[in-house]
């Protein structure tokens, strides 16, 4: 995968090189989404979640918010179940996890993995 965000100098980045809007259709309307890579401040410093916020519109909720992360190459939904985790993860998610009420159709998460993988490359 390509780097989400180009450096120029020590101080100054590029954030824009990633992020992106990708327009889809479903049921005769045309959508879209907006990628972004998530930036948490830690020590002072923004940092690089390697995740992307994903903003769209739902057909119930209006316009929605959701956090893919990357697993063995694919893009999928960060929506972890707190049963599953350990220790150390329970402290990530505390910072970074996110709950969910609505439902994202399989296909929908599948293209955004697409849309994300044929931007980055």
């Amino acid at each position: 995968m390509a780097e989400v965000i180009k450096l120029v100098s020590e101080n100054t980045f590029d954030y824009a090189c990633q992020a992106f809007i990708k327009p889809y259709e479903k049921d005769g309307n045309i959508y879209y989404a907006a990628f972004c890579p998530e930036a948490v401040i830690y020590n002072d410093k923004l940092n690089f979640t390697s995740r992307y916020i994903v903003t769209m519109p739902h057909p119930e909720q209006g316009t929605i918010q959701f956090y893919l992360r990357i697993l063995e190459d694919t893009w999928i939904l960060d929506n972890p179940t707190r049963d599953n985790r350990n220790e150390v993860e329970e402290y990530n998610q505390a910072l970074f996890s996110h709950d969910y009420n609505f439902e994202i159709a399989p296909e929908i998460i599948a293209w955004c993995d697409a849309a994300i993988s044929s931007h980055t490359m």
